[in-house]
């Protein structure tokens, strides 16, 4: 059976209200060039890292503030770098002091992402993020050093015997 179907068409006109977000992304952009130093020691304090950035944007970031969020076994406790502005094509170099966990797994490379907070010409309360990467190596014991001086130390008090002998 093929039941007879009848469309009714008759023209209306109607208003949905529809919310329409438009974001601008900023012409400022970031890009790490260098970390230094490359490796730190585990169980380590108070050390400066050094991160060099630079604006390969096409606009000036103004009132630029970095803050550092590094994985879980580092430690920060200078976490943000400030920078009045940052020219297009122009580099700058954060500092952050950091602490390493004893507990932090040697040879492994941690993560540390920089949050960019900023604003340009346009816009204020802009953010933007990158990653640099440090590796953490073993921490060194105190024992081959040690070995080292009490072997210096024997042998020097050996020569001393042998030339008292010798002369008498």
């Amino acid at each position: 059976e093929n039941p007879d179907v009848y469309y009714w068409y008759d023209s209306l006109s109607q208003t949905i209200p529809i919310t329409l977000t438009v974001e601008r992304r900023s012409k400022a952009q970031f890009e790490i060039l260098d970390v230094s130093p490359l490796a730190l020691v585990a169980g380590s304090q108070d050390n400066v890292v050094r991160i060099r950035i630079k604006n390969v944007g096409r606009d000036t970031a103004k009132d630029l503030v970095a803050r550092l969020r590094p994985e879980s076994g580092i430690y920060v406790s200078v976490d943000e770098s400030p920078i009045p502005a940052l020219q297009p094509q122009q580099e700058a170099e954060l500092l952050f002091k950091l602490d390493v966990s004893k507990d932090a797994v040697p040879g492994k490379r941690y993560l540390l992402k920089v949050l960019f907070e900023f604003s340009d010409r346009y816009r204020d309360d802009l953010t933007d993020t990158e990653n640099a990467y440090l590796k953490i190596e073993q921490q060194s014991t105190g024992r081959p050093l040690a070995a080292v001086f009490i072997f210096i130390v024997l042998a020097a008090v050996l020569i001393i015997i042998v030339k008292k002998r010798s002369r008498s």
